[in-house]
């Protein structure tokens, strides 16, 4: 399987393809190689992966005009520090392309609506591209409308959209 580390609520699983934190038994996300699975347990405490309800599923990509861009190379990392576990999906391109998706979770913190602490993305050399930020899976049977923040969707999923930027 893989090794566990536990710090405060958060537990933390390593496997080859992914690393996923488990919240209180409450909240799993799945961060994998070129996407990330958000799963709830609706009746906890959840002790195996099948017991958790998909929420969502979030993918970023990258385009060059209107061709997806693929990756030579995708890396996982983690640090933790004390009670904060950093989670970093790092994506290699063509042209010296490099983006960066980044998770912190604090293990001290008891509010399951606070997990992730914070989430960000970077990308290197990245001028003329368009970073294009998708999520699936999601259970919603609203109207379709434009997009706003925050956005709240079945099993409890919301979708806080920040800090977007455009550099000229």
């Amino acid at each position: 399987m893989g090794n566990k580390i536990k710090v405060g609520f958060l537990i933390l699983v390593i496997l080859s393809t992914s690393m996923y934190v488990i919240f209180k038994d409450r909240l799993m996300i799945d961060v994998q190689k070129t996407r990330t699975i958000y799963s709830i347990c609706e009746e906890p405490p959840c002790k195996y992966n099948y017991q958790y309800a998909h929420a969502g599923t979030e993918y970023i990509y990258l385009y060059d005009g209107s061709t997806k861009m693929r990756a030579y190379s995708r890396e996982l990392t983690k640090t933790i520090s004390g009670d904060i576990i950093t989670q970093q999906r790092i994506s290699k391109f063509k042209d010296n392309i490099t983006t960066t998706q980044t998770y912190l979770y604090d293990g001290s913190i008891g509010d399951i609506e606070q997990v992730p602490l914070d989430s960000f993305f970077e990308c290197d050399n990245c001028e003329g591209k368009i970073v294009h930020f998708e999520f699936r899976d999601i259970i919603y049977d609203g109207i379709t409308r434009p997009a706003t923040s925050p956005e709240t969707f079945g099993l409890n999923m919301n979708l806080i959209m920040s800090g977007c930027s455009i550099p000229y």
